[in-house]
């Protein structure tokens, strides 16, 4: 391998002095969502589980989306007659807590080391993987340069203006790029930007968007007819996934349609429950009644919260009618 240029260098370093204070924000952050105090130092490389006999496949994503979205391939694995072990690692407490619903049977979940030398020296010493996978645009500089094994870049996306930044990054953003044995791309632009970046062409392959392929999420029987019955005949929508910024918009509109539709529910299933208390203010605030899912209540307001994980399968079941989050305010996108 050769040496990388100066600026990812510098970043190791200056990755490698801020970790312990990156970490203790993290772990604050964890526990205040659930995540057990022990489980917290698996970000420092530490395992917290042994390390089982034979193959191993490490698949690396930010957060629930891109974790979810590698089911399919790990489905696909599992179905293999030399079945490895699939380790999938993510950042945060939402994370693992659905994974720990869907992950299959045998596979292993792990909060991913921070990237700096002495999380990721633990983390491969212990877990030594066969070939690393990494979900989308989670591409650090330091997990990649130091696995001991092939790194693959599966489901590949790049937006306009994260490809302007990478070009910005000249020698750098092509010698880490390099580093990768394979890139997948979701589309035929993505790989287009992604050589223009100076990644080898036959390194590049596009494939089909995997989220897309992902099955939809389950929903159990009893409780999808538990509140269908509780609504009646009511008429009902969904804001699913709803970001910051969002809620009081939508409960604006809902507010506009009651004057029409008076029996209207709004089901309103934000994509961080830790922010319900705020959110259930907030519909407090604009004259609404609430009922929370959080607190065994059933959908008999103007508003029910669906403030819990793992459910939005049953939300989608029960509203014919839904708005996905994401699109109102400006949100982060790699």
């Amino acid at each position: 391998m050769t040496r990388p240029p100066m600026a990812l260098r510098v970043y190791g370093r200056v990755a490698n002095v801020a970790a312990p204070l990156l970490f203790r924000r993290i772990r604050d952050r964890l526990i205040a969502h659930g995540t057990a105090p022990a489980r917290t130092r698996e970000r420092l490389g530490h395992a917290t589980l042994p390390r089982p006999a034979g193959r191993l496949i490490w698949f690396h994503g930010a957060s629930v989306g891109e974790s979810l979205s590698a089911l399919p391939v790990i489905a696909a694995l599992l179905d293999q007659p030399d079945t490895p072990t699939i380790l999938v690692t993510s950042g945060t407490a939402t994370s693992a807590q659905i994974l720990a619903q869907r992950l299959p049977k045998g596979c292993i979940h792990q909060f991913a080391p921070l990237d700096s030398a002495a999380a990721l020296r633990r983390f491969n010493a212990h877990w030594q993987p066969d070939l690393l996978v990494l979900m989308e645009s989670e591409i650090w500089p330091q997990m990649i340069a130091t696995a001991p094994c092939p790194v693959v870049l599966l489901n590949a996306r790049l937006s306009p203006r994260a490809l302007a930044r990478w070009q910005k990054l000249g020698a750098s953003a092509g010698w880490l790029l390099g580093q990768l044995t394979l890139i997948i791309a979701q589309t035929e632009a993505v790989a287009t930007g992604l050589r223009s970046l100076g990644v080898t062409p036959g390194r590049i392959r596009t494939g089909a968007n995997l989220k897309a392929a992902a099955a939809p999420p389950s929903a159990d029987p009893h409780t999808l007819a538990q509140m269908n019955s509780a609504l009646g005949p009511r008429p009902r929508w969904l804001a699913a996934s709803t970001h910051a910024g969002e809620e009081a918009l939508l409960l604006d509109v809902h507010k506009a349609l009651l004057a029409t539709s008076p029996d209207l529910c709004l089901i309103l299933a934000p994509r961080h429950p830790d922010r319900a208390d705020r959110i259930a203010q907030l519909i407090a605030d604009a004259g609404l009644t609430l009922t929370r899912r959080s607190d065994g209540d059933t959908p008999t307001a103007q508003v029910y919260l669906a403030d819990t994980l793992g459910e939005m399968g049953l939300w989608y079941r029960t509203a014919p009618l839904t708005f996905i989050g994401g699109s109102l305010t400006p949100q982060r996108r790699p």
